[in-house]
């Protein structure tokens, strides 16, 4: 069979074999690629060669290791080149976007920012390294509140070992020592978690909440009162009710003010802020809502109801913000001590 004229130089002459007629150059690259045309019965067509063209250059090269992971080159958005933020929801450790998102999982981690010019080189400070435990600190979290549940207990079980004729005097000095303990439990427990805030909420959000807060505190009323009702009305045939106490100074500062602030600050900030990080928005308001709850085991009957108000109050510390639960707590519990001296 006659060779090729149009071969790469050096290339031999492609021959057909009897059983095939496939030709497959020896290096594509550097020769061409041999376009295959149709064969006659006695003689080789012509086959085509391509030029390949000039190195393609390759899509990913090395960099120096040196070089900072992140580094502002050029003319780049301001809100390119934040401080790093680790994200609660994934724990990548990045500048934010310029909406304010992980750039991993697309989670809220900033308020969104303008964007700005600059044309200066500026690499991205790292965050700074975390122990074990400082991230999210449940376990230690967890100690605190163990031991606030047992301060409830020894109390509930002097309420109970007293079958309801504890004098008001005693009854007061007793709630002073759980509530001192249980302020000097919430300080450690802020200790130890440091500042869990959580991620900035939008104006919007806040001013709903915020609204929405005011007809829901209503019902939670409303929810006490048919509560206490129904728990009044089965206590007839089995004891009675706890005795009530009356509206004075020092009852509203135990009553009111002390679990507005210790309580919200720990179940609320320190508890939910933890929480919120390790499992997301949900899961915090209802686990706190059961710790909340179960917090006041000296008030057995109560708990029921208390678990409602924990579920209200997280989902309006994570609208409207620590501020907006002190609040509603503080004016609950004022409504309460009215209504138990009323009633």
């Amino acid at each position: 069979m006659p060779a090729n004229d149009d071969a790469p130089p050096g290339d031999p002459a492609p021959k057909w074999p009897d059983d095939d007629y496939r030709v497959e150059p020896v290096d594509p690259v550097a020769h061409g690629d041999w376009i295959d045309t149709d064969r006659g019965d006695d003689d080789l067509l012509e086959a085509e060669v391509v030029d390949p063209g000039p190195p393609v250059a390759p899509l990913y090269e090395v960099v120096d290791q040196a070089v900072p992971p992140y580094e502002v080159v050029g003319d780049v958005d301001a809100a390119d080149e934040g401080d790093a933020v680790d994200c609660w929801r994934c724990d990548h450790v990045a500048p934010p976007s310029i909406e304010g998102r992980c750039r991993k999982c697309d989670a809220r981690v900033a308020e969104p920012r303008r964007r700005q010019r600059r044309t200066r080189r500026e690499p991205f400070r790292a965050a700074p390294a975390r122990g074990p435990h400082e991230e999210h600190p449940v376990i230690p979290v967890v100690v605190v509140f163990a031991l606030m549940l047992l301060t409830s207990v020894v109390w509930g079980w002097v309420l109970l070992s007293s079958q309801g004729k504890l004098a008001e005097d005693d009854l007061r000095r007793g709630t002073i020592f759980v509530e001192v303990a249980d302020t000097l439990l919430a300080v450690i427990g802020l200790v130890v978690a440091g500042r869990v805030a959580l991620p900035a909420r939008r104006s919007e959000t806040t001013a709903l909440t915020w609204a929405v807060s005011v007809p829901g505190l209503a019902a939670l009323l409303v929810l006490n009162v048919a509560y206490t009702a129904a728990i009044r009305e089965l206590l007839r045939f089995g004891g009675g009710a706890p005795p009530a106490l009356p509206i004075d100074a020092a009852n509203v500062l135990l009553v009111c003010v002390q679990p507005a602030v210790v309580e919200e600050l720990f179940f609320r900030y320190v508890a939910f802020g933890v929480l919120y990080r390790a499992t997301g928005l949900h899961a915090a308001v209802w686990v706190t809502a059961v710790m909340f709850a179960a917090a006041h085991l000296y008030n057995p009957l109560g708990m029921p109801y208390l678990f409602v108000v924990g579920v209200a109050l997280g989902y309006a510390r994570a609208g409207g913000g620590l501020a907006l639960t002190v609040a509603m707590h503080f004016v609950h519990n004022l409504a309460v001590l009215a209504l138990q001296g009323v009633q």
